[in-house]
């Protein structure tokens, strides 16, 4: 069995190493092109009538936030994967994490995923 791409979301979060790790070395077994997409979106809002309004600097805060966020995912993607050179593909964007990861799998012939441990 031979994989060609690895493909895995990328998060800011420490509890997100551990699948950003197996996805480096699964990569590297099969000297496959490891793709990391760091995805995340402004929470949706919802209000029980017409008569709210979202403060602008709340929505500008909010997108720094994201965007800081998505920084710190590419430089854990970028120290993780130093040795990859142009096999190594960082996509971010603010869709969804879920949509976004969807699409860009059609490049991979690998996902690898997981979720945050559970606090017990």
């Amino acid at each position: 069995m031979s994989y060609a791409a690895v493909i895995t979301h990328v998060q800011a979060d420490a509890e997100a190493t551990p699948r950003l790790n197996c996805a480096v070395e699964i990569a590297n077994r099969f000297e496959a092109a490891l793709i990391g997409v760091a995805a995340e979106m402004i929470p949706p809002l919802a209000f029980d009538s017409g008569y709210y309004s979202v403060e602008a600097d709340w929505v500008t805060a909010m997108r720094k936030t994201i965007e800081d966020r998505l920084k710190k995912a590419a430089g854990a993607f970028c120290g993780a994967t130093k040795g990859f050179g142009d096999k190594a593909t960082f996509l971010s964007g603010l869709p969804p994490p879920a949509p976004a990861l969807a699409a860009a799998s059609r490049a991979a012939d690998l996902i690898v995923a997981g979720g945050a441990p559970r606090k017990m």
